[in-house]
């Protein structure tokens, strides 16, 4: 059966862009030494600080300890060198596939807004939202914070920052909470082997047309632009693109493809990691995967919009994908009108990305995750490199 549909335009959209600011070091008080216990010494990658202000994201040995009181919870010491003298960064991991970082102040003071806080997306759902673990697992899990193998992974976007004493003429407001930029975070506990927690690899720079989201933010895609396309390590036929959506605003969640049919493409329910200032959250949903199956939509009135896959070209018509806004309507879809198709082309190489080639002296290049060439990437950096061989994401040593 298919969902009920209109057709609405949305008008009057506002996006709040990351701010980046240089950080102001400082000194911040060290907690009571007697509520924690040294557990040994691990290895941190922030995308924290690094995300919003552009602090190294180098990774950094690090003391860690845990609360007396509660196993699990565990405090990093000196997380931010380079920004704040002896901070702390509490994470509570007493669930480890629901991790949270409870609100909390940090040392660090943004030279516009004033004092900041912090506090993972998983934290913000459950106060502002109600949201329980089943909840957020359902609706944000590109957002969840996790231990495995005592590596806690922080995906992009999962902890957010507020600004509660800024000024009144300024553009940040005190309650809300805003993002950083999108890069991966870890903090490898004491003993750990340090690995890569994220189950998809890059098969390279491709390049998009988008009409899906544009037109509501009254834009015209005018040329194609370059993304990265990544393929899940765990299931093969799921592909995603990265920052999708960085000519609309600087962060977007990625935008995940099923291709298990290439007749028959199919969108399931996504975050697109946008928001309205009056409709709240954008989810995306394609018509294909309202139906029950692939006769029952192919036979129906919306079979104009089948997305499709020819082995290089995702192809996208007008309307094949539908938005959901659970902060405004939870009952409906609404189809920005635009007349345009719009594409995913993936690279020439993808299919043979797993071969590697012998004798080829081709230089080895690196790109940022939006796809921008890298002239002299550093120490730390999480950066596709492609080289004779095949593209593959890494964390430069």
């Amino acid at each position: 059966m298919k969902k009920s549909l209109l057709l609405w335009i949305l008008a009057g959209v506002f996006i709040s862009a990351s701010a980046q600011i240089s950080p102001t070091a400082l000194k911040a008080p060290v907690p009571a030494a007697d509520e924690w216990y040294d557990i040994g010494t691990g290895t941190y990658s922030d995308n924290i600080l690094a995300s919003r202000y552009g602090t190294p994201q180098r990774p950094l040995s690090v003391t860690v300890q845990e609360s007396r009181s509660r196993q699990g919870v565990y405090r990093v010491v000196n997380p931010w060198p380079d920004a704040i003298e002896n901070d702390c960064l509490i994470i509570n991991a007493t669930d480890p596939d629901y991790i949270i970082v409870e609100r909390q102040r940090i040392a660090f003071t943004d030279p516009h807004e004033g004092c900041v806080d912090i506090a993972s997306y998983s934290w913000i759902c459950q106060d502002r939202y109600g949201q329980g673990k089943d909840e957020f697992l359902t609706y944000s899990p590109d957002f969840n914070i996790t231990l495995k193998n005592g590596v806690i992974s922080f995906p992009p976007l999962s902890v957010s920052f507020r600004y509660p004493e800024a000024p009144r003429d300024s553009e940040c407001s005190r309650t809300e909470w805003y993002d950083g930029e999108r890069m991966n975070g870890y903090l490898a506990l004491p003993g750990a082997e340090i690995y890569d927690p994220y189950p998809w690899q890059s098969i390279g720079i491709g390049s998009m047309f988008d009409n899906i989201l544009a037109p509501m933010f009254q834009l015209t895609c005018a040329a194609p632009y370059q993304v990265v396309i990544e393929q899940s390590t765990e299931n093969s036929n799921l592909y995603r693109v990265l920052n999708p959506w960085y000519v609309v605003n600087t962060i977007s969640s990625p935008l995940v493809f099923d291709l298990t049919d290439p007749g028959f493409v199919l969108v399931k329910m996504q975050t697109s990691g946008l928001a309205t200032q009056a409709e709240g959250r954008i989810w995306l949903i394609s018509r294909s995967a309202c139906y029950d199956s692939k006769d029952d939509f192919l036979g129906s009135g919306d079979s104009p919009c089948n997305i499709t896959f020819n082995g290089h070209r995702i192809t996208v018509p007008p309307a094949a994908i539908g938005l959901y806004l659970p902060d405004f309507d939870t009952e409906n879809l609404y189809y920005p009108e635009s007349p345009q198709t719009s594409y995913i082309d993936f690279p020439d190489n993808y299919s043979s990305i797993d071969t590697p080639a012998s004798g080829n002296n081709t230089p080895v290049e690196y790109y940022n995750l939006q796809g921008v060439r890298i002239p002299a990437p550093v120490a730390g950096q999480t950066v596709i490199r492609k080289t004779a061989g095949g593209v593959d994401k890494i964390i430069l040593r």
